[in-house]
C-alpha cells in the first residue's frame, strides 16, 4: 500500500475540527450563581441553558457534516498545491469561527 502523501495534512485539519467541536461545549453549563437544593431547580436550571444546547447541537452538526465531506474530499485529492493548503486553510478558519456565533446564538 501506498504512503498518502497528504496524511499530514489529514492529521492537522482532523485536529482543527476536533478542538472547534470541544470549543463548542466548553461555555456551556449551570452558572454557579444559581443555588440547586431539589429536583425542580435543577430541571429549572436544565431549561434555561436550554437555548445554549439547541446552539451547541446545531453547531456540532454543522462541524461535523462539514468534516465528513472534507474527509471525503481529501481521498480524492492525490497530492496538495500551496494554493489548496491556503484555501484548505480558510476552510479551517470558517471552522474555527463557528463556536463564536453558537456562543452569541446560545446567549
Amino acid at each position: 500500500m501506498a504512503e498518502n502523501p497528504n496524511a499530514r495534512l489529514e492529521a492537522f485539519c482532523d485536529g482543527v475540527f476536533a478542538i472547534a467541536l470541544t470549543l463548542l461545549i466548553i461555555d456551556i453549563g449551570i452558572p454557579a450563581t444559581i443555588e440547586i437544593n431539589n429536583t425542580a431547580e435543577f430541571w429549572t436550571a436544565l431549561k434555561n441553558i436550554l437555548p445554549s444546547i439547541f446552539a451547541f447541537l446545531l453547531s456540532f452538526i454543522v462541524i461535523f457534516i462539514t468534516w465528513v465531506n472534507h474527509h471525503a474530499s481529501l481521498k480524492l485529492v492525490a497530492r496538495t498545491s500551496p494554493s489548496f493548503i491556503y484555501a484548505n486553510g480558510l476552510l479551517l478558519l470558517t471552522v474555527v469561527f463557528i463556536p463564536f456565533p453558537t456562543a452569541l446564538l446560545g446567549e
